[in-house]
């Protein structure tokens, strides 16, 4: 009886061990998705400032356009203009960053969906190896003589 003991400690160790490298590795996933989820807000942010950068050169060189043919650039149509290239702008920085809250709900929705097949193949392995233990325990005891006669069939 104390092998079989034995081998069911050792047996509850090595779950232990496979769940603690689970969590590692869940931890070290985590910390890979923040990590790119800093680089596409620096990517987003980036690309943000060059269309701003865009937007105030294409209104300069309209408002120097405007001026050189003697118009004012505060009123009338050469304000209109100059509101246009607002709201393209405006609609255009809208654009990106609906693509880019997309790609990251679908990022998020993969990690959670792997998440969860990786949970269930862990799950999966112990069970397994409780099974296989069971097993090597039961085989252990087939020849001694049972504790509970009444309990335990031939």
């Amino acid at each position: 009886m104390p092998l079989e003991l034995g081998l069911l400690l050792l047996g509850g160790a090595s779950m232990l061990m496979g769940n603690a490298q689970a969590e590692a590795q869940a931890k070290y996933q985590q910390r890979q998705m923040e990590l790119q989820k800093l680089i596409e807000q620096r990517k987003r942010d980036q690309e943000e400032r060059k269309m701003r950068d865009l937007l105030k050169k294409e209104q300069a060189s309209a408002r120097a356009r405007f001026g050189a043919m003697g118009m004012n650039s505060g009123g009338g149509s050469a304000r209109a203009v100059l509101d246009g290239m607002q709201k393209k702008f405006s609609r255009d920085l809208a654009e990106m960053n609906e693509m880019y809250d997309l790609q990251d709900y679908a990022e998020q929705s993969q990690a959670a969906f792997q998440s969860e097949i990786d949970l269930l193949g862990e799950q999966q392995n112990n069970f397994g190896k409780l099974m296989s233990y069971a097993s090597s325990v039961a085989g252990g005891l087939q020849g001694t003589k049972p504790a509970y006669p009444d309990f335990i069939g031939p």
